[in-house]
């Protein structure tokens, strides 16, 4: 706890300089379910996750009363972008107004070896029990919601990520990452743009779920990566076994070149030459898995482009090793950038959630009227 106290200062400066932000998220209904869409038990990190709920007397007395349940999905590293989730889960126990605080892999530990924070400990009775995932070197996502069909409490999640080594400090809320469903929490609407859970729309038959700004600075001084994660329901986010959304992601513009697939230099030039790229479950892309090499070379002193879903079904070829006949569609998803450098004498990196096209918290969409997201 001191090495992170002493290098937050540093790590909050680092953040505004290479694009990290704070976000305030519009209020959200019946938060029954909640997503971490990032969570990691990689050797040298630290996942820390707190989670609590403002009370409806249907919480029940102390664990092990089960009202949460925890679904993790996740990969080894490194992660291999069309294979298949594995599933763990396990059901949580809270009580009324409980806040629960723990590191998702027990790297760090409450008195007595328990898995919970700063609470009392032996002189009063445990009040949390979350579920830890037990495999190190692993990266995905976490899905909490409540059990009790008769809780009307709303949770509320935050979590931080640090990396040791990279100076990393990514913090998020559960703000905008939120269902009302329970149990089986939804969490399509929520990637900030319109889907209509059928044909994408939008410019050049691409869906507005799905259409991110996708920038980065000149990769002599900084490594950029994304990473994606498909949206839906949980059952088909982390379905039982090995699973998940399998998504098909390209290029797209929407105005200057209109319906072209490429990248924009910092002189405001359009390259063509974009590339299809396949995510299942989750992933992590670079430009050149959705650029062709000239597009690439033509855009590595900074650029952007924007992400969609493709506007049609994918089928690989029964030769793909990660997923040999993966049918890949159009889908919600949401984009969050990792960068890293040592332009500054020492390893700094950030992570953030990239920009949506048209974000559907918007109450004056320009493509629709208020409330049609």
């Amino acid at each position: 706890m001191t090495i992170l106290k002493k290098g937050l200062s540093g790590l909050l400066v680092m953040n505004v300089l290479l694009g990290g932000s704070f976000v305030v998220a519009p209020n959200a209904d019946a938060l029954q379910g909640l997503l971490f869409p990032f969570i990691t038990t990689e050797t040298g990190k630290l996942t820390f996750i707190t989670i609590k709920n403002d009370g409806s007397g249907a919480f029940g007395g102390p664990p092990p009363n089960a009202v949460l349940h925890f679904t993790y999905a996740m990969k080894p590293v490194p992660i291999l972008n069309r294979t298949a989730c594995l599933r763990f889960d396990g059901d949580a126990g809270t009580t009324d107004v409980d806040m629960m605080i723990f590191e998702v892999s027990r790297k760090v530990v409450g008195p007595g070896g328990t898995t919970v924070l700063f609470e009392p400990g032996v002189s009063a009775p445990t009040t949390s029990l979350p579920v830890a995932f037990p495999s190190a070197n692993h990266v995905g996502f976490l899905i909490v919601e409540i059990t009790n069909r008769v809780a009307s409490a709303f949770l509320f999640g935050t979590a931080t990520v640090v990396d040791m080594a990279s100076g990393l400090a990514f913090s998020y809320s559960t703000n905008f990452f939120t269902s009302s469903v329970s149990p089986n929490p939804d969490f399509s609407a929520i990637d900030g743009g319109r889907y209509s859970g059928g044909a994408p729309v939008g410019p050049g038959g691409v869906g507005f779920s799905g259409f991110k700004a996708a920038s980065w600075y000149p990769t002599s001084m900084v490594t950029t990566s994304w990473f994606v994660l498909p949206l839906g329901d949980r059952s088909t986010m982390a379905p039982p076994g090995l699973g998940g959304i399998r998504l098909g992601l390209r290029t797209a513009t929407d105005h200057v070149p209109r319906n072209a697939q490429g990248a924009y230099d910092l002189d405001e030039r359009f390259f063509s030459g974009g590339k299809s790229v396949s995510v299942r479950c989750f992933g992590l892309i670079t430009r050149s898995d959705f650029l062709q090499a000239a597009a690439d070379v033509s855009t590595a002193g900074g650029g952007f482009t924007f992400l969609a879903s493709n506007g049609s079904t994918v089928i690989l070829p029964n030769t793909d090793t990660q997923d040999p006949n993966g049918v890949y569609n159009p889908a919600p998803f949401m984009l969050f950038k990792v960068q890293s450098t040592s332009a500054f004498g020492s390893p700094k990196a950030t992570m953030h959630q990239e920009p949506d096209h048209d974000p559907c918290f918007n109450s004056f969409g320009f493509f629709g009227p208020p409330g049609s997201c």
